[in-house]
């Protein structure tokens, strides 16, 4: 996807005021086929890369971490939000 300058400016003014992306700019239609194709492509992949990096890791912390907790596990979200 290629922004045109006023692309830029609406995105920058939409995520100043509601400290969002607006969702005209997301994944969808062919933005979302092509990320698809892409994490296929690496999921199948022989060579180590950032997405068998990443799932190595997540089952590494479960077997370490997770799986030794007797019971249930809370999940706090510390992402990224607006900022007051």
């Amino acid at each position: 996807m290629t922004f045109t300058p006023e692309d830029l400016d609406h995105i920058a003014a939409h995520l100043a005021a509601t400290g969002e992306i607006d969702a005209r700019y997301s994944y969808m239609g062919e933005g979302a086929a092509t990320w698809d194709r892409f994490v296929t492509w690496q999921e199948g992949d022989a060579v180590p890369n950032i997405l068998h990096s990443t799932l190595s890791m997540l089952h590494d912390a479960h077997h370490d971490l997770v799986a030794r907790l007797p019971g249930p596990v809370r999940v706090v979200d510390l992402g990224p939000g607006q900022v007051a």
